[in-house]
Parts: C-alpha cells; sequence; structure tokens
C-alpha cells in the first residue's frame, strides 16, 4: 500500500453511539441520539393491527381490548406531550395480545411489525 493521501484507509462509522475515533487520520463518524420510537412506525403497526386483527384469532373481546388499546397507542404518540411511559405500557400490553395469539401468519407478520415498529420502547 502506498503511503499518499488518496490511498490512506477511510472509515465511516454509522450508527454508533459514545464512539470515537480519534486515533485515526482519516475517518467519517455519523452518531445519531434515538429518542426511542419513531411515531410514523407506530402509527403504520397499529394501522396493520386494525387490518389483521380478526386474523389473528382472539376471542372478540380480546380482539376488542387489543383494537382500543391500538387506538390509545395511536393516540398518545400523536399528542403533543407524549408520555414515554405509557406507551410504553400500552406497547407491553399489544405485545401481550400478539404474543397470546394463536400462531398463525398474522400473529407472525404482527409480533415482526411491533419489533421493528415498538422494538425500541420494549429494550428488543
Amino acid at each position: 500500500m502506498e503511503d499518499s493521501e488518496d490511498s490512506a484507509v477511510k472509515w465511516n462509522i454509522s450508527g454508533s453511539q459514545n464512539f470515537i475515533a480519534g486515533s485515526q487520520q482519516n475517518f467519517t463518524q455519523n452518531n445519531s441520539a434515538s429518542t426511542g420510537f419513531a411515531a410514523k412506525e407506530i402509527v403504520e403497526f397499529v394501522e396493520a393491527l386494525r387490518n389483521n386483527s380478526v386474523a389473528l384469532g382472539l376471542p372478540e373481546g380480546q380482539r376488542d381490548e387489543l383494537l382500543q388499546s391500538a387506538a390509545e397507542l395511536e393516540g398518545e404518540v400523536s399528542s403533543e406531550s407524549r408520555d414515554i411511559g405509557r406507551i410504553r405500557a400500552i406497547a407491553q400490553r399489544i405485545r401481550g395480545f400478539l404474543e397470546a395469539a394463536p400462531e398463525g401468519l398474522a400473529q407472525q407478520m404482527l409480533l415482526g411489525a411491533s419489533n421493528q415498529a415498538l422494538g425500541a420502547l420494549l429494550g428488543g
């Protein structure tokens, strides 16, 4: 490898937190902080819940509770004065309904969407 600036190794470190590549001469570091959730993803997840709630195979009363929880989650996420603790509690309730649903395509799809939309809130 030549010792010219053009052939120097360049680093691009994305998505890191509290990491500094200070000993490197040529690097780009892109740090980002997360507030714990993306409201748009949660709203899309709530819509998927509404569209697929019947396919989950939950008893009607549980399905109604799931949809009520979904509406609460959407309202809290859309609020100007969001309460992260309340959002987390509602998200955990919804995850519980999904995990209790009979195994099937709808359950697996919604659990995956749940992980994507609520994962940061629920720590996974």
